[in-house]
């Protein structure tokens, strides 16, 4: 079945029945093949006449007739491009690659489509056509598109010089070796390379070459050329003459389109300079072509004040523009608060009010103001004036939910479901933001992606607070891709924020927007304080695809030789050469590294964890006692001390090195004295993992004794008389002690639950280790293990058996685990009764 989109749908049930009354009504002369080019040949009559339906139902019958018809593929295929379904254009280029396989129009095509989510296939399909087809100078341009896509820069500077000369005078071929060359730039400057002044200038004489050559868009070449001059050194003043050039090509083409798109990325490119003067111009354009966008009127107002103007001229030309548009005056009446005060933007309002401007808007807009500046009371008194006026008016009823909102936060039924039936009678935009906004809030992602989904498709006009909103809900339900567009509106509009950037740069993932996914990221990771979670996500998604290791690879060295000392370039670059067994590799790094910053505790901790894969075990040890020694109360430090000495034995020498620390003069004074806890518990450990637990008890006992009434060290002394036989009464007293000084604490839960197992309270032991294990950040096979112990205890054998596994999945060398288990089972074998 062919794979059409929602609009289509209809079309194709249209042309299913047209081709089925073709089949039971009387038969005409000619065959399948010859049917088929007709419908082609009627339906390049209606194209020509843009007529796109009736071309559709044309083009499907065709397919009909003659699934193999090449045109009739390719023209369906054009079509979805043209209307952004790239799940069709795929399924009907490929349809018309298998029709005629020596034309390779249709692989170019899908390689174009494909090599930013799938480089792999597409390099297949353009090696394919240029083996068919070596001089085809279309193919090389598209292989230079794919070689950039898999970070292969010398490839597609061959492919698109190549292409250059076997088509001189096809100015798609320079646009591409344009684009080559900055994709060139970029990466030598992520790299930490200053790019060559001969890369800037083939850049820029290439889109010159695109202009000369009759491009379709010479103003959309001045602009990358204003990027190339943007990222040059000392070339702003060439910028900003370049992007003059622009705005006078895009005014002379005379087309809307183009003079809107050249507008948007003159802004951008202008926000990226810092260049508020550019910018104003830039926002000037665009308010020419529709002086509708209200934030654009917003933007300019505050670049002329930012420049040392009055912005009340921008306002003024505004309400002129726009003198019925009940929007315009709410932005007007924001000015007003700014500049004046809230009780000129407050009679404002009335004033529009009493001139009939829209005045259930005027008043809601009112209601909004009080309760964004804490005036509660006026707020509920216009929304009286609101109600008595215009009831059942849409902005009453939106009113009416904000009421409840604002006083039965955070759950709203009640205003839920007036929210509900207002969008299910009279929606309008607003309300369905609002609800999406309100659904979100009480958790329903699903019902708030609906709405917002529902909002912009009723065409719901730009507002960054709004659409931020909007993000959210179609991020939370999973609707990626219509959360990306929005994002990526907002971006074109102004600068997001990072959660903002990373939700788009996982949204472009989820959708196979794999280069738009980097674009985003990389932006973030290589600011003056790069960011961290921008770096996590880069590595994450992108170690999923091995073709691109080497890109990545790259970028991270180059971020790592920028800047040695951000650790986390090397902790994400190790991780990575683990994960490709260069562990060899990563050492040597980890080595260098260390003997620039010998005292830094997270090198040594990653050093100790990569020497203990290696099974370097004098190497593990040394880095992790010299780590504890530093940074005692680093959270991790002392189990993976004690896991390493389990495994390689010398635990004697750390255990003299404790005791030397602990009796040095002034060790439990002080800011000492939280070093010396985490020492004794570390040094108790130690002596239990020598099976003197004796030695282990008198440590902490001299701990209790130093330092009375500290949490930590009576949760460790209770845990040891519960192991070691001793006094379980005081054990308990311990235990709770520790509780009340920090109750939420899962390590002093599971001792507690521990100790009371140990006494045979077993079901209140059990209730004690599951809180332990709910409130554990992370899972912990030492919780689970004693859950298990005190199922078993109760006759729970197989809930006992869960929990085992649940250790043994954590830690499958958990000490002790596997013999439970064979036990359990054992025991659950021999209760149950035999199958006759």
């Amino acid at each position: 079945m062919l794979p059409v989109s929602a609009q289509a749908a209809r079309l194709f049930a249209a042309c299913a029945a047209f081709a089925l009354t073709l089949a039971t009504g009387p038969m005409g002369c000619g065959s399948g093949t010859e049917r088929a080019q007709q419908h082609v040949v009627n339906a390049r009559e209606y194209l020509a006449e843009e007529k796109r339906e009736a071309a559709l139902i044309e083009l499907y019958s065709a397919v009909q007739f003659d699934p193999a018809n090449w045109e009739a593929n390719w023209l369906l295929a054009q079509i979805a491009v043209s209307e952004g379904n790239l799940q069709e254009a795929v399924f009907f280029l490929r349809e018309a690659q298998r029709a005629d396989p020596e034309d390779t129009r249709a692989a170019l095509e899908l390689a174009s489509l494909l090599y930013g989510s799938d480089p792999k296939t597409a390099l297949k399909l353009v090696n394919d056509a240029i083996e068919r087809h070596p001089d085809d100078a279309g193919a090389h341009r598209v292989l230079a598109l794919v070689a950039v896509a898999m970070g292969d820069t010398a490839t597609a500077t061959r492919a698109a010089k190549r292409s250059v000369k076997l088509g001189p005078d096809d100015p798609e071929a320079y646009w591409t070796l344009g684009w080559v060359r900055q994709a060139l730039i970029r990466e030598r400057s992520l790299l930490g390379q200053r790019p060559q002044n001969r890369d800037f200038k083939t850049a820029i004489e290439a889109f010159d070459g695109y202009v000369e050559h009759g491009g379709r868009e010479p103003w959309n070449a001045r602009l990358e050329q204003a990027r190339v001059y943007a990222a040059w050194p000392g070339r702003g003043a060439k910028t900003a003459e370049t992007i003059g050039l622009a705005m006078v090509s895009a005014r002379a083409s005379g087309e809307t389109g183009a003079m809107r798109l050249a507008a948007e990325r003159m802004s951008e490119l202008a926000r990226g300079l810092k260049s508020k003067q550019l910018q104003a111009q830039a926002l000037e354009m665009l308010l020419e072509i529709d002086p509708t966008d209200l934030q654009a009127w917003k933007t300019l107002a505050n670049l002329r004040k930012a420049l040392g103007e009055s912005p009340a001229p921008v306002y003024r030309k505004m309400l002129d523009s726009l003198p019925e548009d009940g929007d315009a005056h709410i932005l007007y009446a924001r000015h007003l608060l700014h500049t004046e005060g809230l009780s000129a933007a407050f009679a404002y309002f009335d004033d529009k009010v009493d001139e009939g401007v829209n005045p259930p808007r005027m008043l809601s807009a009112k209601i909004n103001l009080s309760y964004a500046t804490g005036r509660s009371e006026l707020a509920a008194q216009t929304l009286e004036r609101l109600e008595a006026a215009y009831p059942g008016d849409p902005w009453t009823e939106l009113e009416r939910a904000q009421a409840l909102i604002q006083a039965h936060n955070p759950r709203p039924r009640e205003a839920l479901l007036i929210l509900d039936a207002l969008v299910t009678t009279q929606p309008f935009p607003e309300a369905l933001g609002f609800l999406a906004s309100a659904e979100l809030a009480a958790g329903n992602s699903e019902a708030a992606g609906r709405a917002a989904l529902a909002a912009l498709e009723m065409g719901r006009r730009f507002d960054p607070v709004a659409w931020n909103e909007l993000a959210r809900a179609l991020y939370a339900a999973g609707h990626y891709e219509a959360a990306a567009k929005l994002l990526s509106d907002l971006q074109r509009r102004g600068t997001l924020t990072d959660a903002q950037q990373l939700a788009l740069a996982r949204s472009h993932y989820e959708i196979g927007e794999t280069r738009n996914a980097r674009v985003a990221l990389l932006e973030m990771i290589f600011r003056p304080e790069p960011s961290q979670a921008a770096l996590r996500t880069l590595v994450e998604q992108e170690r999923r695809m091995p073709k691109q290791d080497g890109w990545l690879r790259r970028i991270l060295e180059g971020a790592h030789e920028r800047d040695p000392k951000e650790f986390v370039y090397l902790r994400l670059l190790t991780s990575l050469d683990v994960q490709k067994d260069r562990s060899a590799e990563a050492l040597a790094r980890l080595n260098r590294s260390l003997e620039r910053w010998p005292r830094s505790v997270e090198r040594l901790l990653m050093r100790a964890r990569l020497a203990d894969q290696l099974e370097r075990g004098d190497l593990a040890l040394a880095d992790a006692r010299l780590a504890f020694a530093i940074k005692p109360t680093y959270d991790e430090l002392g189990n993976i001390i004690l896991s390493l000495h389990s495994r390689y034995g010398g635990a004697e020498e750390s255990i003299a090195e404790l005791e030397r620390s602990l009796t040095t003069p002034g060790a439990w004074e002080g800011r000492n004295a939280a070093n010396s806890v985490r020492r004794s518990q570390l040094l108790a450990n130690l002596h239990l993992l020598d099976g003197d637990g004796a030695a282990a008890l008198a440590v902490m006992e001299r701990a209790n004794s130093a330092k009375p009434g500290n949490p930590e060290t009576q949760r460790q002394l209770a845990y040891l008389l519960a192991s070691t036989g001793g006094d379980l009464q005081r054990g308990v007293a311990l235990a709770r002690q520790a509780q009340r000084g920090a109750p939420r604490n899962p390590e002093t839960l599971d001792t507690l639950g521990f100790v009371y197992f140990k006494r045979g309270e077993f079901p209140l032991a059990l209730g004690f280790l599951r809180q332990a294990i709910a409130l554990s950040a992370t899972p912990q096979p030492l919780y689970h293990y004693h859950e298990s112990l005190a199922l078993q205890a109760l006759g729970r054998n197989r809930e006992a058996l869960a929990a085992i596994d649940t250790v043994l999945s954590l830690s499958p060398k958990y000490p002790g685990a596997a013999r439970v288990r064979a036990k359990l089972e054992s025991d659950i074998t021999a209760r149950t009764p035999a199958s006759s």
